[in-house]
């Protein structure tokens, strides 16, 4: 088995291609916190024109151009939280349970349909004009501990497993992703085995 990453908060990471081979374009994301939530900053070198067709909460982000969080507390590694956020600001939420790294037998949750998870901060910033046409995007997400299942023990909890990715669709489609995956076809983000180490604590 692979070893897990470790990441501290601090300085940025950046995302690679998921099978750990360098990844374009350029995509790095840095790791907050505070007592009572996790705060994940991206910063995305696009190739527009973006797709960008999605404009309500909890409907398909994942199809456009987006970065995405993924979440969970060490003492249950393979129930996590998904977030996906789109240059729009919109948010797609879910709750999956996925304990042998397997999309036939996990249990996806995605959030109600236009309603943005509450506990969930979402900000962008861009080069102005409109969103489709950006060459750059930054998102900040902060999330609240208490949405982790189970609950951290401890706020702010030492680690969370965490990996953060990025699926650029401009004048190409590529999958990025802080802690490598190694499933590259089809392109697959959701192997919790695979999230890296968040040490929060010394």
């Amino acid at each position: 088995m692979v070893e897990r990453p470790r990441v501290e908060p601090g300085a940025p990471y950046r995302l690679v291609s998921l099978d750990g081979s360098p990844g374009e374009p350029e995509t790095t994301v840095a790791f907050g916190s505070s007592e009572d939530a996790l705060v994940a900053r991206f910063r995305s070198v696009a190739e527009p024109p973006l797709t960008l067709a999605v404009v309500r909460a909890n409907e398909p982000v994942y199809r456009d151009e987006c970065v995405e969080l993924f979440l969970a507390s060490p003492a249950e590694p393979g129930r996590y939280l998904e977030l996906v956020v789109n240059p729009l600001g919109v948010l797609y939420s879910a709750r999956v349970l996925n304990p042998h790294d397997d999309r036939t037998r996990w249990e996806l949750s995605p959030g109600a349909p236009g309603i943005a998870l509450p506990g969930v901060e979402v900000s962008i910033a861009g080069p102005g004009g409109e969103p489709a046409s950006w060459c750059w995007w930054s998102a900040t997400i902060r999330v609240a501990f208490a949405l982790l299942a189970p609950a951290p023990p401890a706020c702010p909890p030492d680690s969370l497993l965490v990996n953060a990715t990025r699926i650029a669709r401009g004048t190409r489609t590529r999958h990025l992703a802080l802690s490598p995956t190694y499933r590259t076809s089809p392109p697959d983000f959701h192997v919790p085995s695979r999230f890296a180490n968040l040490v929060l604590s010394p």
